[in-house]
């Protein structure tokens, strides 16, 4: 046993089991005489660390409230959410820095065990930090907030929170999508809920033998007089484009952003039920099947 504790050597002898109970019993004994001796200090610099991290917490919680209180800076909706659940792992790391400073650790040598630490957790990570980065620009530029209706990465929906990873967007057939930073940020972001009035764009067709001007003048009077959509702008609706049956008529009036998907699924509707209240036929191509030349090879004839 003093051989192998002295010189290190393993030898069949360790198999002993009188060995190996010294062996542990000498451990066991050692470890005991320095918790002994290095407790007191130990206990200390825990208690230490753990106030340095709870002081920490307490300064940017408070920090963060009076932020908040006075509005010094303008804050939306989506860096409210996504500072409350950042304070306090921020103010962990920063107590946990100070706290080993304050029990002797060289502050030089923290940093840099933490920018090596960076370093590795940088090539492991690389997507995720660019998911990171990517949702600091977005808070930055502030191209959508919470509740708004956006169309990025080809989903459609409406936000609902944010991390430092990914934006929780939830589309209008009830899913809930974890879309990553990067790929908001790499894509064209277009906000349909931040402008207060929207254009209402539909299509309507009228037959050749039908009055245009009398037609439009009738499309004129149907968004006049309905509530939901605005005088200003003040509405349009002209010729769009000649098709070989019939002439597309391009109605385009304004409503509010809140309106403006009631009107676009039920402005078709009144302007059906009004054609028809005014003996105006909307067209639509069909097939009509007719007797061919030849038996069995019938001719199809598309016609108005």
């Amino acid at each position: 046993q003093a051989i192998i504790r002295n010189t290190g050597e393993i030898s069949e002898r360790v198999l002993d089991p009188r060995v190996v109970g010294g062996l542990i019993k000498d451990l066991a004994t050692t470890v005991a005489q320095w918790f002994k001796d290095n407790a007191p200090t130990i206990l200390v610099k825990i208690l230490i660390i753990v106030f340095a991290v709870f002081l920490c917490r307490l300064i940017f919680r408070i920090f963060w409230w009076l932020l908040r209180l006075t509005r010094l800076v303008k804050l939306t909706r989506l860096m409210l959410q996504l500072g409350n659940s950042l304070h306090n792992p921020i103010a962990t790391i920063v107590g946990l820095f100070i706290g080993f400073w304050l029990i002797g650790a060289n502050p030089t040598t923290l940093l840099t065990g933490a920018g090596v630490a960076g370093v590795i957790i940088g090539f492991a990570l690389q997507d995720s930090l660019s998911n990171l980065a990517a949702g600091f620009f977005i808070l930055a530029t502030r191209p959508f907030d919470v509740d708004d209706v956006i169309v990025t990465g080809g989903v459609v929906g409406t936000v609902k929170a944010m991390w430092i990873a990914n934006t929780t967007v939830v589309t209008f057939d009830g899913r809930r999508l974890l879309i990553p930073n990067r790929k908001i940020w790499a894509d064209i972001i277009e906000n349909r809920s931040v402008e207060p009035n929207r254009r209402v764009d539909i299509t309507v067709r009228v037959g050749f033998d039908e009055d245009i001007d009398r037609a439009i003048a009738i499309l004129h009077d149907l968004v006049a007089k309905e509530d939901k959509l605005l005088k200003t702008p003040e509405p349009s609706v002209f010729v769009a484009s000649w098709k070989d049956s019939w002439v597309e008529l391009a109605v385009r009036p304004w409503a509010r952003n809140e309106n403006w998907w009631a009107m676009l699924t039920d402005l078709p509707r009144q302007v059906a039920l009004r054609f028809a209240e005014e003996g105006i036929e909307i067209p639509f191509p069909h097939v009509e099947m007719t007797d061919g030349s030849r038996p069995g090879h019938p001719k199809i004839k598309e016609t108005q």
